[in-house]
């Protein structure tokens, strides 16, 4: 959750308003869709002291704005936003999914050390 918090962070002080593409996964149908996993996303305010009071109002309306962003943003390139649905507890799928979002969460992680930290960059990739 700090990886999360932490790409939230330096995301917000160099967004360039830019997206990474690549072409390989861009197809010619009427409308892309992307499939929105749950916002993870937890404000806290720090003391002086050095605790952290975490703020549910302020992530709940930290949620709101991500998604509402996200949303306007896909809308404004045609592109279909899916919800994600929980499967029920219990079930095969959810030890499924529970597996995928763990992947997901590792591949984030990946692209954001090696693409946003310079000293971690992957020497063959060369901006790919």
């Amino acid at each position: 959750m700090c990886a999360v918090l932490w790409g939230v962070l330096i995301g917000g002080c160099s967004a360039t308003g830019t997206f990474h593409v690549t072409q390989d996964f861009i197809k010619d149908s009427d409308s892309p869709q992307i499939l929105l996993m749950p916002i993870d996303i937890e404000l806290s305010e720090l003391s002086a002291a050095g605790v952290r009071s975490p703020k549910a109002d302020w992530t709940q309306f930290a949620e709101q704005h991500v998604v509402a962003g996200i949303s306007t943003n896909m809308a404004e390139r045609d592109t279909t936003i899916l919800n994600y649905a929980r499967p029920a507890q219990g079930s095969i799928e959810e030890q499924e999914h529970a597996q995928l979002i763990k992947l997901y969460a590792a591949v984030v992680n990946a692209i954001l050390t090696h693409k946003y930290v310079p000293a971690m960059a992957l020497p063959t990739k060369k901006n790919k």
